[in-house]
């Protein structure tokens, strides 16, 4: 077992790793040098492609190649959609149980789906699926509607104090090995720091 701060390894076969990243660490090299996934990642395996990211307030699953020869196939399953990503995120309100969230963000288009998964008529649970991947979707798409997600200190607005940090955890990843072409699917369980939600009122 590697030893990383503020994530582990859950899936690593065939020069494909994933990552449970904890809330505040970085993706990515950040100007505040905190530890960050990928420069972890870097001290223990020869190459590391880094293919999509979180925000350091979010927490959930990150995919890495170990072995160049599969990025383009994998930069095309991104690029195509066919890397499946799901999402639990907790919401002011209570959205319709299910719908699509499509409105244009940057100028460009994007579709964001979800159900609700609980609710307390305060606030509600929600798994969201994305069918793109712009900056910031979900929890733009989440404001946009109505919806801020708790402890979101960009694009929530009261919501930012209804929680110590953001309420969005990437929870399931779904994709074609590009090696073994076997369908594999990595899960990772809900943070502890996000088990109280239920009786927040």
């Amino acid at each position: 077992m590697l030893d990383l701060t503020g994530c582990s390894i859950i899936y690593d076969h065939e020069g494909i790793v994933v990552v449970n990243k904890g809330f505040g660490t970085p993706s990515q090299p950040n100007k505040q040098q905190d530890p960050d996934v990928y420069t972890q990642l870097c001290a223990h395996y020869d190459h590391v492609g880094q293919h999509h990211r979180l925000d350091q307030t979010a927490s959930g699953l990150l995919l890495f190649s170990t072995d160049p020869t599969i990025n383009p196939a994998l930069s095309r399953a991104f690029k195509n959609h066919e890397i499946a990503r799901s999402y639990w995120i907790w919401v002011i309100g209570t959205p319709s149980m299910t719908g699509t969230w499509n409105q244009s963000l940057d100028g460009k288009k994007a579709r964001s789906h979800y159900h609700v998964l609980s609710s307390d008529g305060m606030t509600a649970h929600l798994n969201v699926t994305l069918e793109t991947g712009r900056t910031h979707q979900i929890r733009r798409h989440a404001q946009l509607n109505g919806h801020p997600v708790l402890g979101d200190h960009r694009y929530g607005g009261t919501a930012k104090h209804l929680w110590p940090r953001l309420c969005l955890h990437a929870h399931t990843l779904q994709f074609q090995h590009p090696k073994t072409m076997e369908t594999v699917t990595v899960q990772a369980p809900r943070p502890s720091d996000l088990d109280d939600l239920e009786n927040l009122f």
